[in-house]
């Protein structure tokens, strides 16, 4: 997995991209490649999932699971496609809808699938073996010693299970059921033999050890206004309050600081929302771009202070540690990622 943003912004800046503030922030992105042909084997037939970077110098991207059927594909560092990943010809190497791929130990590529399967491949994207979950995670991590920790919609725990699927135990609140909604919880770090976990509606940082014993929670302080809850597919309700803000801590760097990648509403929603069909049971707007910003931020681990943050207008998906995606649809109707490397100028960031 690569690792960018190795420099680090020493005061808190609050700046834009593409025509607002965009030299004086610390925080910049740069482009590295643009996957998904235009037409072809190669082209991207829906919404995309991008994995992090294999050391082999490929990424893999995984559509979103339809009647088509699509496997996940292959783009070498260059963005030219090298071909899709699928087992061997027995009912154990097969894939019901891919959901997403995660790394582990020894460059192994992990795809885990819609009916709870997880395809495990050596680093040469050969199938080695598969696993079976009790049921299909949202969001997946695999630990140095390859025990899979996984979460899903609606519950507040993680599950820790060993390397061939067995339940090895739940990380969570002792009582899940009087936790007050938090989101779907991930985790983000790894370190020291601690598990760091956070939820979309939580704003805060938990610390676990791997026998599920908390060890401490950090505030992150994020002053945001919560959205009403109301019916979503109110139209009229939908254009009288702003999207959904979603900031959440995504890795740790090298030195000790988070950094968190998020949703935030931009300046232009409402017209935004001009675009979107209001006959539809959950209108949203067709252009994405122009109902939400991004922002990335970087905090201290320990109190949660901001210590650079930047905004940016297009919607950003998070990837890898310094890597994000943004996804654009063709005049032809295919999906491309535009991947970039977030980067620090720590010179930006000094009074």
């Amino acid at each position: 997995m690569r690792r960018c943003c190795s420099a680090i912004a020493l005061t808190t800046a609050l700046a834009g991209c593409r025509g607002f503030g965009r030299d004086l922030s610390p925080i910049r992105l740069e482009p590295i490649v643009t996957l998904g042909a235009t037409s072809g084997d190669g082209a991207i037939a829906t919404t995309p999932t991008v994995s992090a970077h294999h050391p082999g110098g490929f990424w893999i991207v995984t559509p979103a699971a339809s009647a088509i059927g699509t496997l996940p594909l292959i783009y070498g560092d260059d963005g030219k496609y090298l071909g899709a990943l699928h087992g061997d010809s027995t009912l154990a190497s097969s894939m019901t809808g891919p959901k997403f791929a995660r790394l582990g130990p020894g460059d192994s590529i992990w795809m885990f699938d819609n009916s709870g399967r997880v395809l495990v491949f050596g680093p040469q994207r050969n199938f080695v073996r598969s696993v079976m979950l009790p049921d299909a995670p949202d969001a997946a991590e695999i630990l140095p010693d390859n025990r899979i920790v996984v979460s899903r919609g609606g519950d507040p725990v993680l599950r820790l299970y060993g390397a061939n699927a067995s339940p090895v135990r739940v990380i969570g609140p002792e009582n899940p059921a009087t936790v007050r909604l938090k989101g779907l919880p991930i985790v983000f770090g790894f370190r020291d033999g601690a598990l760091f976990t956070s939820s979309p509606f939580d704003h805060s940082i938990e610390q676990w050890d791997t026998g599920g014993d908390l060890r401490r929670t950090i505030d992150m302080h994020i002053d945001r206004t919560p959205r009403p809850v109301a019916a979503s597919h109110d139209w009229n309700w939908v254009r009288s309050h702003p999207p959904l803000t979603i900031v959440m801590p995504r890795w740790i760097d090298a030195v000790g600081r988070v950094w968190l990648v998020g949703q935030i509403p931009d300046r232009h929603w409402q017209q935004a929302l001009r675009s979107a069909d209001s006959t539809a049971q959950f209108p949203l707007p067709a252009d994405v771009d122009t109902y939400h910003d991004t922002i990335i931020e970087v905090r201290d681990l320990e109190t949660g202070r901001v210590i650079a943050a930047a905004r940016f207008d297009p919607l950003y998906q998070f990837v890898e540690p310094g890597v994000l995606a943004h996804v654009i649809r063709t005049s032809a109707g295919w999906y491309q990622v535009e991947l970039v490397r977030i980067v620090f100028t720590e010179s930006a960031s000094r009074p």
